[in-house]
C-alpha cells in the first residue's frame, strides 16, 4: 500500500511540475520585455513601435496609421550619440531592411553582433535611432506622398540636427533575456563553457 501511495505521489508531482512548465511559451522561462515608443513624422504621431532585445537581437516592431507605408527601415545602436555618426548612419546603415512591397507594419531583427557591433560584457547602455520611409498611395498605387519617420522613445528622446537633417535619438539598456547583463560580463582568470555559453 505504502508502496502504491509513493507511486501515485510521484506521479502528481511530476504531473505538476508538466504543467508549470507548460504554462509559459518563452523557452526556459525567458520574459522578454518590450518598450513602447512613438513614431513621429516631424512632432506628429502617425504610428507606433515597440522595441526589445534577445540575447542574439535586437527586434523593433512597427504599426503605421493615417494610410502610411513603410518602405525601408534603418537601424542605429551604438555606444555614441547617434548625432556624431548621424551622416554615417544615413548613407551607410548597419542594419537596413527594405520591404518587397510597402506595408503599414513591420517585425524587424538586427543581429546585435554582425550588424550592430554588440557584444555581451560591454556597457549595455546604447543610443539607438530607428529611421524609415514612408509613403503614401492613391488608388492606382502612385506615390502622392514621401516622408521620413522616426521611432521615439519619450523617457529618453533626444533631437538631432545635422546641416538639412531632423531626427530623434535615445538611449537604452540591452539587456541579457536569461540571467541579466552582468552575468555574461568577464571576470578575469575565469573561464567556463557550456552548450549555450562560454566566456
Amino acid at each position: 500500500m505504502k508502496r502504491k501511495l509513493f507511486l501515485l505521489f510521484i506521479v502528481l508531482l511530476l504531473g505538476i511540475t508538466t504543467i508549470a512548465s507548460a504554462q509559459s511559451s518563452a523557452p526556459f522561462g525567458i520574459q522578454v520585455v518590450r518598450l513602447p515608443a512613438a513614431i513621429l513624422l516631424d512632432d506628429v504621431e502617425v504610428g507606433t513601435a515597440e522595441f526589445w532585445n534577445t540575447r542574439n537581437h535586437f527586434m523593433v516592431d512597427m504599426a503605421l496609421g493615417d494610410d502610411w507605408l513603410l518602405q525601408d527601415v534603418q537601424v542605429y545602436l551604438g555606444d555614441e550619440p547617434t548625432a556624431t555618426d548621424f551622416i554615417a548612419f544615413m548613407y551607410n546603415p548597419s542594419c537596413y531592411y527594405a520591404l518587397p512591397e510597402p506595408d503599414a507594419n513591420l517585425l524587424m531583427q538586427c543581429d546585435l553582433k554582425e550588424e550592430l557591433d554588440f557584444t555581451w560584457g560591454q556597457d549595455a547602455i546604447r543610443y539607438v535611432s530607428i529611421r524609415a520611409n514612408a509613403i503614401k498611395l492613391d488608388d492606382n498605387g502612385v506615390i502622392t506622398d514621401h516622408e521620413r519617420v522616426w521611432v521615439a522613445y519619450e523617457p529618453t528622446l533626444q533631437p538631432m540636427i545635422i546641416r538639412r537633417f531632423v531626427g530623434w535619438y535615445f538611449s537604452t539598456n540591452v539587456v541579457h533575456p536569461r540571467r541579466g547583463h552582468f552575468i555574461d560580463s568577464p571576470v578575469a582568470g575565469l573561464t567556463y563553457e557550456t552548450p549555450t555559453n562560454w566566456g
